[in-house]
């Protein structure tokens, strides 16, 4: 079987920027500003990307639900679940954005305060 290596670079690059979007929406505020994702599937530890501080704060569920014997745990779409093969990939796709965005930031100020 031939794999298309345009088409293989594309699925990962689409599930870095999955994992990347996931990590955000369920990352914490560290005290510096800067974002702190999980990093664990499932617990509740938390780790900035700047300046690597670890916090703890709300449990998260990122990997498959166990079924337990009193429950039955509904299925996750494949979109809420942390594929933890892209996880160091998505961590520097998101400390990259948040640099871009404050060093965007930083330029609008400087912009803004020489034209006031």
């Amino acid at each position: 079987m031939y794999i298309n290596k345009a088409d293989s670079d594309k699925k990962v690059r689409d599930s870095i920027v999955n994992t990347a979007i996931l990590l955000r929406q369920c990352a914490v505020t560290c005290s510096c500003g800067a974002p702190a994702p999980p990093i664990q599937q499932k617990g509740n530890k938390y780790q900035c990307i700047i300046c690597y501080r670890k916090i703890r704060r709300n449990d998260y569920n990122l990997g498959y639900r166990n079924r337990d014997s009193n429950s039955i745990a509904l299925p996750k779409i494949s979109s809420q679940i942390l594929d933890i093969n892209y996880y160091n990939d998505a961590i520097s796709l998101l400390k990259e954005e948040y640099i871009k965005n404050k060093l965007k930031y930083k330029i609008l100020t400087i912009f803004y305060k020489l034209t006031v």
